[in-house]
């Protein structure tokens, strides 16, 4: 089973366990600091995740495996204007950062609670590049 996990600090990884265990950690192209290993400590265990992640102000969500596709993204991402001009900047994307597009999304919406910012268009959080910064 895969989770993501999002810090209080925004900072996000994808944990991977196998019966029960934790089999790896992938910090999503950040630049990883020693502290940042702590976080295995407190989530080796699968059984423990949920709790800590009460204890600690973690956003805990299941990663799902997912199509690398306009529309899977659209209905991900859920915010509904200029769904033309989305695609056109959907169809200027490699595919690597369509599929680092679509997997940030949960991080970013995250964020978006935390801070109370409003959403962008679809076009623009692609623009941006918004999963890079």
């Amino acid at each position: 089973m895969k989770y993501w996990l999002v810090g209080k600090n925004g900072v996000s990884c994808l944990l991977t366990y196998r019966e029960g265990s934790l089999q790896g950690i992938d910090f999503q192209d950040i630049e990883t600091t020693p502290e940042m290993f702590n976080i295995t400590r407190f989530v080796f265990y699968e059984s423990d995740l949920g709790e800590n992640a009460k204890k600690y102000g973690w956003k805990v969500e299941i990663y799902e495996e997912f199509e690398i596709s306009f529309e899977y993204f659209w209905e991900k991402y859920n915010y509904k204007v200029d769904k033309k001009r989305a695609e056109d900047k959907w169809k200027r994307l490699k595919p690597e950062e369509q599929r680092k597009a679509i997997a940030y999304i949960p991080v970013y919406l995250a964020e978006l609670r935390k801070t109370g910012v409003a959403q962008m268009y679809a076009k623009t959080y692609l623009h941006n590049k918004v999963w890079e910064v």
